[in-house]
C-alpha cells in the first residue's frame, strides 16, 4: 500500500512565518517507515512535546533548516478528518491568531 499523507497546518493554509514548520500528517505504518529511514541517513528524530489533543503523537526532525513536523493518525478515518479539516481551513481567509486557527481547525476537525 502507497504511503497516504496530508500536510497541513500554516505552510497549506497560511500564515506561514519563517519559523513555521511543515506539518505532515501521515499513518502509524507510514511514520515507522520514515523513522527507519530517517535513521539508516543518520537524520535524528525527537519526540514532538506539543499537546495537539490527547490522542497526539509524532515526531520531528529537521531537514535542510526545515521542521518537519510528523503528526501520527492511528487510523484512515482520523487521516481523512486531517484531510477534510485541511481541506476547510484551505477555502478560509488565513486567521493571524494562532489560538483561533487552532480551534476553527478543530472545529473542523470534529466535524469530519
Amino acid at each position: 500500500m502507497e504511503a497516504q499523507i496530508v500536510l497541513t497546518g500554516s505552510q497549506v493554509y497560511g500564515p506561514a512565518t519563517p519559523e513555521s514548520d511543515i506539518d505532515v500528517v501521515m499513518r502509524r505504518v507510514d511514520a515507522d517507515n520514515l523513522q527507519s529511514w530517517l535513521a539508516e541517513k543518520n537524520i535524528e528524530t525527537n519526540q514532538d512535546d506539543r499537546e495537539i489533543n490527547e490522542d497526539y503523537s509524532g515526531f520531528y526532525f529537521m531537514l535542510c533548516e526545515l521542521k518537519f513536523n510528523i503528526i501520527i493518525a492511528s487510523t484512515n478515518r482520523e487521516l481523512e478528518k486531517w484531510r477534510k479539516a485541511t481541506n476547510k481551513m484551505k477555502r478560509l481567509s488565513p486567521c493571524l491568531e494562532k489560538e483561533a486557527r487552532l480551534r476553527i481547525f478543530q472545529n473542523g476537525f470534529n466535524e469530519g
